[in-house]
């Protein structure tokens, strides 16, 4: 299952054609990582950074994911939380703009 910005897509096909539509052009900038194992044998990893799409501002993102092994070493994402941090985006383009 992936939740994007709120929004549930369950099964591959649903999460490709969610991906698809999207049609930009993506670059993250990761700033942290951390990563715990759960007691299944998962593994659970939270990322933020910084994300521009197409050649817009970079904006504040956090994506929270499990990743699963189905067997013969080979990892899947089982679950994709994704969030754009937007309160913080605008206040720090306040911020930049009154410091310039």
């Amino acid at each position: 299952m992936l939740t994007f910005e709120g929004n549930e897509f369950l099964g591959t096909a649903s999460i490709m054609g969610k991906i698809t539509s999207i049609g930009a052009t993506f670059a993250h900038d990761i700033k942290s990582t951390n990563v715990q194992p759960t007691s299944d044998g998962s593994v659970l990893i939270c990322c933020t950074g910084m994300i521009r799409i197409d050649d817009n501002q970079p904006m504040m993102f956090a994506e929270t994911f499990i990743i699963r092994d189905s067997g013969n070493n080979q990892y899947y994402v089982h679950n994709d939380i994704f969030r754009l941090i937007l309160e913080y985006h605008c206040l720090f383009q306040q911020l930049f703009e009154y410091t310039r």
